[in-house]
């Protein structure tokens, strides 16, 4: 009976799925019939062997799982009804022995697959026979719901559509739903699975559902704090980005990959190396502070990443500079740093999740301040196991050179400039004129830029079963730096990732692990841009360095190429791992435990040998050593209930977090070495000094979420956090901080359809409002702290004894600064969810933020730790675009596009006069505004620089120790630095084995000129400011006149407006061709799938900014155009 049942159902599941023509469904038919006739084959080939007298079925159930492999599904309320067994048993077929183990049991059995699902039998209702009215047939249901690999979905959401009433399901995936009407419709429904609808008919037996993955976007899973939802549900503002997306970027830092594909966020290199920091900010600068960063909270897996910022080291945080990550010791003046996503390998990503609004970051307390960032990596997934292996080889270059003077150029350059100062030619005033071969020409761009390359491979193995799934992966990146000096990077990365649920699927365990080895070696680049023509060359004829012709030319001292021989060497090991386990406890109820923690060591070595310096200064040798050490751990316990009342599905969270972070930096300097040879050791040095900084902080917290949405239009999301931290003082550790969060699908109303155009097909609003807390204090500044005095003039010595002094003013009672944040969002989804249009505005105000306030400086100190009575206000609106256009066979199409507009503004400071930064900023206007003087242009009398005489002086002042626009010195146009918007775009197409994509990003806004500097000096100039430049009274020039000597009027350019122009661009990121080999000739090859491609990075940008790439100033080394290519293989 229940052989022929399974066959009809899945008959019926066939001709619903496939109704396209009455060939496939036939087809269908045959195919299912023929698995259904090989399960029930496998079935009868399974024997069983078992005798007992009187025992519980589900010791029966186990041993038959020992025996054959198939695994029980069944509701655990099913076993109280069930009767003692009897049975005598061996060798008997499988199905035989389920008959006569079930022929008194008030069960009935079905096979799927290798899994026996167990029900109860039906029994219809008798009719009453009192009441002549028709009588509704009344039927308890029962099934089991399955996803993605037939992995059972715990609380799947079961709705009687009719009534809205609703179940979720157990561990198993099973649910019953008691007296529902025959001919009633159900609907099937998880997070990143497309709804199902199925109509219940009579004596349909247990129903089993396999829910196909989400394709329209707004069911799409996303993940978010302590959860994951999908983007019809959530209330707050999340954007993901995939890990497809992020894997096509030819990029060792995953951040580098969201250019552009984030509203609202701007990413920033710190420096044009690959291991470099990179400055992130979402949504605006909240503090002024400029000792503190903006970086957002970063989570991997659910473990925080913690950096604990020292500020006595040389490479100190700041807003400008951001962090410098995992390098807080020793020097990193070259790279800045190192950036701590940088050990992450961007194909181990399975997607990167922005939180950032209050409803989305409030559960992280104060750690989700500025924003938070969710990186997620691969898991192994149930299936046969796959060995993936991959291969990249990448060039870059510079695309775009300065077009600088000749020789000839360059030295006519040099002489009217002496010749405009009245100064005759000489040794001393002309050392490259009269003391450098004049015949000399050479490029110094093409001299020292040359072609980095980078080759890269990894292989993964993934796979796994029902119960047990697992992936395994290694990564190898190598490569040089775009320098032709010196400079590379080497990345090992090894990752992996365990799952385990238990028998009865009610305990699951999940483990990962990331390993990192990043070596970073670089070098100091000159200023080669303006390096004369005609100077000599690196090397003179034995290989060493050329001190010989600059020596003789008198210019020994200004030798530019010493860093040549002085690399910066720094080596890391990092490792951050993670544990989590689920126990559901009862139907709805899981209790939770997850355990982080991560480890890293940063070892850095930069010299000064005495090669690299002019020998005929008798040099001696530097050595200066950098020690990191980072340790993090957290535990988080957590409760989760989710239960059906009414209409409406309940999901309550409660939690909290145990979090220690620790950071330990030591740098050791060596001087006096008199041969390089020693410079390998510490000991050798006959002068060394020691610095060490420890920084620690406990972190505490209690989080909780209530969210409710009614009938699957009403949405309320309510979080609270009480956070601790040790960065306070006592009484001032805990702060309270939570938000609420309300969407409406409007489209679910029956009275809105009625007007809504038929091509809209999903309306959501969305509001919400919460309070984040800030710390941005150290981790000591509440305490009294003492050291040594630097020198003995301070303090002397005492009988022998050395005193010790005050290192800080004590304040022990300020506090958490406050952060209110509001949002409120449009999304609307036209042609079947296939487009969708999401409108978003943000109004975020931050006050009683801590800082630096001034203190008298007989006090011994001139500032302390404080609050600030300062409200800064940043709003803004974003814009994101995207969809499905086509969704063909052989050819699929969708693009997106986003926009974001921010404004930051000093909203009110009371007391501004009394305040640290009463001489930096003004109230009313923009954090990131400078004030300038007003550039005039060229006089065309004399064919210098001029500028407007704001307050009548009758001269040009500058004076930083009095506020702009006051009158105290001529400057008071403000210049905004934010970009007026910003944002990116995508097109994706797809035609048969074919795959294109292409990125853009694009800002419109000002910044720095590239050339701020003046011609005539020694040094070289582009050819555009040589031929623009002023010659006699009356001429009308873009550039002042040439001068070998320097003038306030010079100076004074790069503080005006003059220097700043319109740095808007629109940026062709990032191209890339994928090809499919067809799977004919790779089989032959005992290969699954393999495919080839080809990505180009930064291959154009369009702007009218007249420097080699915006942003990019005169001597730096702009951005390259990176060029791809590869293979993957599937086995």
């Amino acid at each position: 009976m229940h052989f022929k049942d399974l066959i009809a159902r899945s008959a019926l599941w066939g001709r619903r799925c496939f109704t396209k023509t009455l060939l496939v469904m036939q087809f269908t038919s045959v195919l299912l019939l023929c698995v259904c006739l090989q399960a029930a084959a496998g079935a009868y080939s399974q024997t069983v062997s078992f005798s007992g007298k009187d025992i519980p079925i589900e010791k029966v159930f186990n041993a038959v799982e020992k025996q054959t492999g198939y695994v029980f599904f069944f509701d655990e309320d099913l076993l109280k009804i069930a009767r003692p067994v009897t049975i005598d048993a061996v060798d008997l077929p499988l199905e035989k022995f389920l008959q006569k183990l079930m022929k008194d049991q008030p069960f009935r059995f079905l096979f799927q697959k290798r899994t026996i699902v167990i029900s109860r039998k039906q029994s219809s209702l008798p009719p009453s026979f009192a009441d002549t009215t028709p009588v509704v047939k009344m039927m308890t249901v029962e099934g089991v719901v399955f996803g993605e690999n037939n992995q059972p979905l715990s609380e799947a959401s079961v709705t009687v559509k009719s009534t809205g009433k609703s179940v979720i399901t157990n561990v198993r995936g099973q649910f019953n739903i008691p007296a529902i009407p025959v001919n009633t419709v159900l609907v099937f429904s998880f997070i990143g699975y497309s709804p199902r609808e199925m109509l219940i008919k009579e004596d349909m037996g247990t129903i089993v559902i396999r829910l196909p993955l989400a394709i329209s976007m707004l069911d799409e899973e996303v993940v978010k704090g302590y959860g994951k939802t999908s983007t019809r549900f959530a209330t707050g503002n999340i954007i993901k980005v995939s890990g497809e997306e992020i894997s096509k970027q030819p990029v060792m830092n995953p951040l580098l990959a969201l250019q552009g594909r984030v509203p609202g966020m701007t990413i920033t290199p710190t420096q044009g190396y690959a291991s470099s920091p990179v400055k992130i900010e979402i949504r605006g600068r909240n503090t002024l502070n400029p000792n503190i960063v903006s970086d957002p909270l970063y989570v991997i897996d659910g473990v925080p990443l913690i950096v604990l910022n020292m500020t006595n080291t040389t490479s100190n945080a700041s807003y400008e500079r951001g962090s410098p990550g995992f390098v807080q010791a020793g020097i990193s003046a070259v790279t800045g740093g190192q950036s701590p996503l940088f050990s992450i390998n961007p194909r181990d990503i399975e997607s990167i999740t922005v939180l950032k609004d209050a409803d989305a970051t409030s559960i992280y307390g104060s750690r989700g301040a500025n924003g938070v960032i969710l990186i997620t990596t691969k898991k192994g997934k149930p299936g046969k196991t796959k060995l993936d292996l991959y291969v990249r080889q990448d060039i870059s270059t510079v695309a775009r050179r300065w077009k600088m003077l000749d020789t000839h150029q360059y030295l006519n350059m040099r002489r009217e400039a002496l010749k405009n100062d009245g100064i005759g030619l000489s040794i001393a005033t002309a050392p490259d004129i009269l003391g450098f071969d004049n015949d000399r020409y050479t490029n110094w761009q093409d001299e020292l830029w040359g072609m980095a390359q980078q080759t890269s491979a990894g292989v993964s193995l993934a796979g796994g079963d029902d119960r047990t799934s697992f992936r395994v992966a290694g990564n190898f990146d190598t490569g040089k730096e775009i320098t032709t000096l010196n400079g590379s990077n080497k990345r090992f990365n090894v990752t992996m990732s365990l799952n385990h649920k238990s028998q009865d699927q009610k305990l699951n365990i999940a483990f990962n692990a990331n390993y990192a080895y990043t070596s970073v070696n670089s070098i100091p680049m000159p200023g080669l841009t303006t390096l004369p023509p005609n100077a000599p060359a690196v090397y003179d004829e034995d290989n060493r360095l050329n001190y010989k012709d600059w020596n003789a030319a008198g210019l020994g001292q200004m030798f530019p190429f010493g860093s040549v021989l002085n690399p910066s060497e720094s080596g890391s090991n990092f490792l951050t791992s993670g544990i989590a386990l689920n126990y559901s406890v009862m139907k709805g109820l899981v209790l939770g435990f997850r355990a982080g923690y991560n480890i890293m060591h940063n070892n850095n070595k930069s010299v000064i040998s005495i090669a690299s310096q002019n020998p005929v200064f008798m040099p001696m040798g530097t050595l200066i050593l950098g020690a990191t050490r980072l340790n993090n751990w957290n535990i988080d316990p957590e409760l989760t209930y989710t239960r059906f009342i009414g209409n409406g599905k309940l999901e309550v969270l409660l939690g909290g977090t145990l979090q220690n972070s620790a950071t330990n930096a030591q740098t050791t300097s060596g001087f006096g070495y008199t041969n390089d040879g020693l410079l390998s050791s510490i000991s050798f040095a006959p002068f060394t000094s020691n610095q060490d900084d420890f920084s620690q902080e406990r972190y505490l917290d209690v989080h909780g979420s209530v969210r409710y949405i009614w009938e699957n239009k009403y949405i309320l999301n309510l979080t609270g956090n009480r956070s601790g931290s040790s960065t306070f003082g006592p009484g001032r550790q805990y702060g309270t901080f939570g938000s609420g969060g309300l969407a409406w699908i409007a489209t679910e109303e029956s009275w809105v359809k009625q007007f809504m155009p038929a091509w809209i097909s999903t309306l959501k609003l969305a509001a919400n409002y919460g309070i984040t807390g800030g710390r941005g204090a150290g981790a000591y500044d509440h305490m009294t702290r003492w050291t040594v005095p630097y020198s003995s003039s301070v303090l002397p010595n005492y009988n022998n004894v050395t005193p010790l002094a005050p290192l800080q003013a004590v304040n022990q009672v300020y506090q958490w600064s406050t952060n209110k944040k509001m949002g409120a969002d449009i999304d609307i989804w036209f042609m079947k969810d296939r487009i969708n249009l999401a409108v978003s505005y943000f109004r975020n105000s931050s006050d009683n933020q801590i800082t630096g306030m001034p203190t008298p400086a007989y006090t011994g100190f001139t500032s302390v730790t404080a609050n600030s009575p300062a409200n800064v206000r940043n709003t803004g609106w974003e814009f994101n675009l995207r969809g499905n256009i086509i969704q063909g066979k052989d050819f699929r199409l969708s693009a997106n596009f986003n926009l974001g507009f921010a404004r930051n503004k000093l909203v009110s400071y009371p007391d501004f006069e009394f305040s640290p930064f009463y001489t930096i900023f003004k109230v009313g206007e923009s954090l990131n505004a400078v004030y300038l003087l007003n550039y005039l242009g060229i006089n065309p009398l004399d064919g210098q620089r001029s500028y407007a005489d704001f307050n009548h002086d009758g001269m040009i002042s500058i004076d930083n120790s009095r506020p702009p626009g006051s009158g105290a010195d001529d400057r008071y146009i403000p210049v905004d630095l934010n970009a007026d918007f910003n944002g990116g775009a995508g097109l994706q197409l797809s035609y048969k084995r074919l795959d294109l994509s292409l990125s853009f990003n694009y800002t419109k806004g000002p910044g720095v000129v590239a050339f701020t500097g003046w011609g005539g000096v020694m040094g070289n100039i582009p050819v555009e400011v040589y031929e623009g430049r002023w010659q006699k009274p009356g001429d009308i020039a873009a550039y002042p006149r040439l001068t070998s000597l320097t003038s306030n009027s010079d100076i004074n350019f790069s503080r005006s407006t003059g220097a700043y122009t319109d740095a808007s661009y629109i940026r062709l990121n990032n191209v890339n061709i994928n090809y499919s080999v067809p799977e004919k000739l790779t089989r032959k090859a005992g290969i699954h799938s393999c495919s080839v491609f080809l990505t180009m990075q930064n291959l154009l940008t369009i702007t009218s900014y007249k420097g080699l790439d915006p942003g990019s100033l005169f001597s730096a080394l702009p951005m390259p155009l990176t060029i791809a290519s590869g293979i993957s293989l599937n086995f």
